[in-house]
């Protein structure tokens, strides 16, 4: 009852106050403002201040008397303010907001900042962007600069004082987030330390720092205002007491700096401290930063100190050598390339069934279809060492000539990345120039070193890399003319090179590298086909170095050469050189612009997004999309809006709003780069503006638009599944639909066949990020690759660079001796979480479904063959009890079962050849039935087990978007402790000492996979062990070897001939009539194409 007459007394009182504030009218106090009494004029101005809100239509008439009374110098300080405050909220109701910021600066403390109310938050913002506008302007100019609409008493000093208020006000909250974004957008370091200093007494500075490292990356778009705060965090941590700092903190902004004397002092003390797991942490995530320079600089400064402890200790301190030594082999790369390839192969679940289906059904130009498959093939099994496909059709894969051939050799690079021990043994067979080797096919010799360069792109030991990049040159050296081996052979080299072309000191240049001299030297051959290898090659040496001396040599030969493919190969490369320079490659970039010639247009497209990839930089987007609607060549305005997916490399949230209204441009080309930008930017995020974008492209009327949305949908959708995205369910059965239409364009076609092994890449456990894991910083070698592999629209050789811009999507724990832990995963947020963990399950081809459910027609000797079979095995299950004697007894008693036991024994080879009786016939086709329906049944359960959610054992596989879900499980956390959470390689220790005694039982070790099998080549369409019979890795003759010429004979007549004799004219036209893979995707031709 009580709280019954509570409630409507509530509403009483709420119906009277509505009532009362319609009938207020601020009429009697505007009076008093014009009352020659002061005093009823401040009173007035008090009350009104109260009423402004309901009643600002009616003070808007006496704004001119209140602004006069805010600048009568007679009044004191406060009812000036008060003044102020009553204007700027009738001009903030009347629009002005920019005026009602004067004002309400002029108001002083009067102007309460912290306020809930509309007026508080939306001058709160303003303020802060006039203020953030000042700083930045102020730091370009190296002066002070008055803002635009800021005059009178509303000073930066004033919005200064706002600010500060502000962010004390955020820290007094604890809202330190909110404080710390404000102190590094407005680059107020001072703020910084404040911010951080509070943190630390709360015990947030872990947080805290990542938080601003992460900021760092993705909302201060200029290079140098990045670097400015970054030193001041490095230089905070440095101030604190030695217990406090936080290493791995500390490590990651010296990553992003390169300073690698910081990081090898961090190392050093972490190991002197005995602080080992944490240094090798570390360690390993530096090498996951993929600055391959950045790690080898970091391993020669530890170098003296390992040495100098190591020559020191004494012999019972061994331990202390070998934690050293383990030291090294992380920051060689020799254990993070043997735990990603272990993790790969143990993981592997690529469909091969599809690739299968592929091989006969896909109606398009034999080379053409062949390449679409292997380059499948290559992405959808990278670096899971599994050729088992190459090697189970090679009769298929006989049938490959010119550059399909190069194409399959390269492959073998692609499949086999992070897999060192064996890249020369498994290569050699292709290369005429390796010792006690010889091949006919200078196809599968480009190939072969074509695909060894991708094998030490990969991310394997330094050593490796060392040796292999010394054997490209040679070869180069020595290769002759031939165009193909120097074609295989710089972009191989270009590979074993990535970002190498560093200033060694002050007094080398990087354009006199040996590596570029060679290199230039192919260029200045003037071939198109290998000088434009040559010239990617250069851009590849030089990533990122910005060399003036290379820019100025490239850029003065694009404009002598005449061949269009070397000006485009130079511009790319230049491109590259200036990756990550923005500011620094305005230059260039300006030049580029200027030219006559659509090529160097073309690159500065790429020069542009390289150079502000991941920045989200304003004036870089203007550009881009200036010239993607203004550019009279289609190419240019094609790369400009793909280009913009390198821009919004980090930001991919507003990149589906940048290019949305392109999309549905009038010129294919332009909607062509619509749709890779997003696949770009967008990778693996499943983001729904994106997909709707592209999703109608898909569906476009050009064909090779369509070919872009395939694959860029295949990148949006990389490994989802049905719980992660509805869309995901049916993507596979689309592209393999379209694939096997013979109704499809070619072109599209191809697209579909490339997107079925980008979206399960690398055994499904590989995934598209062009940006590291914990620092969110630019992957060099992600982004080259990302770049280079665009160029398929001309060159399709150039698809496996796509497998540069791929990781294992893994978290690997293992122990401080590198040992894989026996320990399991849990998942955050229950079972809706734990869904999205699973593989997306795979379907099964419609020729399997039909076979099944088609009835079989039983032959009367089919059915004694199944009977006598029966028979048989019966008597086998029953000789297991019983002698022997007996069931020899039986045999001699019962002919029909000593025939099915001679037709069950049959050989198979005796069978091919026709001597097999019409029973044993029948018998195999029984086994034959039985295999497909045992495959069949092994399909089904693979893909049951593969829907159910993940086995979280150690390895497993995570994806970026999951990586903040997992930790140990219960179990696991109770006996083990992670150095660092997230996803990638992780260290792990015991909690206590007792369990540190049972570290290494048995029970707590995951084996290692077994050594990979020698390879053996694959040539004439055969296994090499199946001709030979033994593991000897010798090399064949190339299939497309040219026999010998005929004995000398009389000529007699005319004889008609369709190819023409062998080595004529005639038959290498008809050979290179097969070179289809070689026309570009697009419609335009280049001038060299038909070069080889």
């Amino acid at each position: 009852m009580h709280a019954h007459a509570h409630a409507c007394y509530r509403h009483f009182r709420k119906r009277l106050l509505n009532r009362l504030m319609h009938s207020i009218s601020a009429a009697p106090l505007l009076s008093q403002l014009n009352d020659p009494e002061v005093e009823l004029q401040k009173y007035a101005i008090v009350k009104l201040l109260d009423l402004v809100d309901l009643c600002w239509a009616e003070v808007a008439s006496f704004l001119p008397k209140i602004e006069e009374l805010n600048e009568n110098l007679e009044w004191d300080k406060a009812s000036r303010q008060r003044a102020a405050l009553l204007a700027a909220k009738v001009l903030f109701h009347l629009g002005d907001t920019d005026e009602a910021l004067l004002y309400a600066l002029s108001a002083g403390d009067m102007f309460v900042i912290d306020d809930d109310s509309e007026f508080s938050r939306v001058l709160r913002a303003r303020c802060l962007d006039k203020y953030v506008e000042w700083r930045l302007a102020e730091d370009d100019s190296n002066e002070s600069s008055v803002l635009p609409m800021v005059t009178g008493e509303a000073t930066p000093q004033a919005l200064e004082t706002v600010i500060n208020r502000i962010i004390w006000s955020c820290i007094s909250a604890g809202e330190y987030n909110e404080a710390l974004g404000i102190a590094l957008e407005s680059m107020r370091l001072d703020a910084l330390s404040a911010v951080l200093e509070a943190a630390t007494t709360n015990g947030q500075m872990t947080t805290l720092l990542e938080y601003a490292i992460t900021c760092c990356q993705e909302l201060l778009t200029k290079r140098k205002h990045r670097e400015s705060i970054l030193r001041h965090l490095v230089e905070w941590q440095r101030q604190l007491p030695v217990a406090q700092v936080d290493a791995t903190m500390l490590c990651r902004c010296l990553v992003l700096l390169r300073d690698a004397q910081s990081i090898a002092h961090v190392l050093e003390t972490q190991m002197k401290q005995h602080n080992e797991l944490l240094a090798y942490q570390i360690a390993f995530d530096l090498w996951d930063h993929d600055e391959r320079v950045l790690v080898a600089q970091v391993r020669a400064a530890i170098t003296p100190a390992a040495e100098a402890t190591t020559n020191s200790l004494h012999p019972d301190e061994r331990q202390i050598a070998s934690d050293w030594s383990t030291l090294n082999l992380i920051l060689s790369g020799c254990a993070p390339s043997e735990l990603y390839l272990d993790f790969l192969r143990r993981r592997s679940c690529f469909d091969k069934r599809l690739l299968k289906s592929l091989l006969h059904r896909v109606i398009a130009p034999l080379s053409l279809a062949q390449s679409a498959i292997l380059f499948a093939y290559g992405i959808g099994f990278a670096g899971t060492a599994d050729d088992t496909f190459l090697r189970d059709n090679v009769e298929w894969l006989a049938r490959t000539s010119n550059w399909t051939k190069f194409s399959a050799t390269a492959s073998l690079g692609v499949v086999h990345m992070r897999n060192a021990e064996q890249a020369l043994a498994l290569l050699a067979p292709y290369i005429s120039s390796h010792q006690g080797s010889s091949t006919g096919s200078a196809y599968s010799e480009g190939g072969a070193l074509y695909a060894l360069g991708l094998i030490a792109a990969s991310g394997i030991e330094a050593s490796r890399i060392a040796e292999y990049r010394r054997y490209l040159l040679e070869i180069l050296r020595n290769t002759g003319t031939n165009e193909v081996i120097q074609h295989g052979a710089c972009l191989g080299l270009g590979l074993c090179a990535l970002g190498d072309g560093e200033r060694d000191d002050g007094s080398r240049s990087p354009s006199e590298n040996d590596v570029f001299q060679e290199l230039r030297n192919v260029l200045y051959m003037d071939s198109a086909l290998s000088g434009e290898a040559a010239a990617l090659g250069m851009g590849m040496l030089l990533l990122g170095s910005g060399d003036e001396s290379a820019i100025e040599q490239m850029l003065e030969y694009s404009r002598e050469t005449q061949h269009q493919k070397i000006t485009r190969g130079l511009a790319v490369g230049l491109a590259l050189i200036v990756y990550g320079l923005e500011d620094e490659a305005e230059p260039l970039i300006r030049q580029m612009l200027s030219s006559e010639d659509a090529a160097i247009r073309y690159g500065a497209m790429f020069a542009t997004g390289l150079a502000y990839c991941g920045s989200g930089n304003n004036d870089a987007t203007k550009r881009l999309l200036h010239a993607a609607v203004s550019d009279v060549n289609d190419d240019v305005r094609r790369t400009a809006v793909m280009n913009l997916g390198f821009v919004f490399a980090r930001d991919y949230e507003q990149l589906p709003q940048v290019v949305g209204l392109l999309a549905e441009s009038y010129n294919p080309h332009v909607r062509y780069g619509a749709a890779m930008a997003l696949g770009i930017g967008c990778a693996c995020s499943g983001n729904n503006e994106a997909a709707e974008i592209v999703q109608k492209l898909a569906n476009d009327t050009v064909d090779f638009v369509r070919q872009g949305a395939l694959i860029a949908q295949a990148m949006l959708y990389q490994h989802h599944n049905k719980e992660r995205s509805d869309a995901a369910t049916d993507l596979r059965k689309r592209f393999d639909n379209i694939a096997k239409d013979k109704h499809e364009e070619t072109l599209t076609k191809f697209g579909a066949v490339l997107a079925l092994g980008v979206i399960d890449a690398g055994g499904r456990n590989a995934e598209i990020a062009l940006h590291s894991r914990l620092t969110r910083s630019l992957r060099p070698a992600a982004v080259a690759g990302m770049a280079l592999f665009l160029q398929y629209w001309y060159w399709y050789p150039m698809v496996p660079f796509l497998t540069l811009a791929m990781r294992p999507a893994a978290c690997i724990l293992v122990n401080r001796d590198m040992q894989l832990i026996r320990v399991q995963l849990d998942v955050d947020g229950g079972a809706e979480r734990l869904g999205q963990f699973g593989y997306a399950p795979m379907f099964e081809d419609e020729d399997n479904k039909q076979e099944r459910k088609r009835e079989k027609t039983v032959l009367s000797v089919t059915a004694k063959a199944d009977r006598l079979r029966r028979t048989h095995q019966a008597l086998r299950e029953k000789s297991e009890s019983e002698s022997t004697s007996a069931l020899e007894k039986k045999l001699r008693t019962d002919p029909d079962t000593h025939l099915a036991l001679e037709q069950m024994d049959v050989d198979s080879s005796r069978a091919d050849d026709g001597a097999a009786s019409s029973g044993t016939m029948a018998t195999r086709e029984i086994e034959n039935d039985e295999k497909v329906d045992v495959k069949t049944s092994a399909a089904n359960a693979s893909s049951a087990a593969l829907t159910i959610a993940p086995l979280l054992d150690n390895p497993a596989r995570v994806l970026s978007a999951h990586e903040r879900w997992i930790s140990l499980s219960k179990s696991a956390a109770s006996a083990w402790r992670a150095v660092r959470r997230g996803a990638g390689i992780v260290l792990v220790e015991r909690n206590s000492v007792d369990d540190a005694l049972n570290a290494d039982a048995p029970d707590s070790i995951v084996e290692r996979m077994p050594p990979l099998a020698p390879p053996l080549a694959l040539a004439n369409g055969i296994r090499h062990h199946e001709t030979t019979g033994t593991n000897e890795h010798r090399a064949y003759e190339d299939e497309d070897q040219e026999p010998e010429p005929p004995e000398p004979f009389e000529y007699t007549g005319n004889v008609s001939s369709i190819g023409g004799a062998p080595g004529t004219d005639a038959s290498r036209k008809n050979e290179h009539d097969g070179d289809a893979d070689r026309k570009p995707p697009g419609p335009d031709q280049d001038d060299d194409t038909a070069a080889a």
